[in-house]
């Protein structure tokens, strides 16, 4: 007689369990900050002249040097920040 097989019937059941509570905690992680499914992952770049542009115009315009990047909020809000050093 061969060795029995050592996968119960539960193995698969609990697996889709693991994946399920990966892709709950990954939601709860998103929903921690008020952020939405279009503002997820853009990211903007701060150019010298204080303008912000998303990836998207930042690479058609052949990527030129930038200050920062992030969130458009961030690059803003160093943008402020820059501004009133150089004052």
């Amino acid at each position: 007689m061969g060795r029995p097989q050592l996968n119960s019937n539960s193995t698969p059941f609990r697996r889709m369990l693991r994946r399920l509570e990966s892709g709950m905690y990954n939601l709860r992680i998103a929903q921690t900050r008020t952020t939405t499914l279009s503002k997820i992952g853009i990211t903007h770049y701060l150019l010298p002249d204080g303008v912000i542009l998303p990836f998207r115009q930042w690479y058609q315009k052949g990527k030129p040097q930038y200050i920062v990047a992030g969130s458009k909020e961030g690059c803003a809000a160093h943008w402020q920040r820059v501004k009133s050093i150089s004052i």
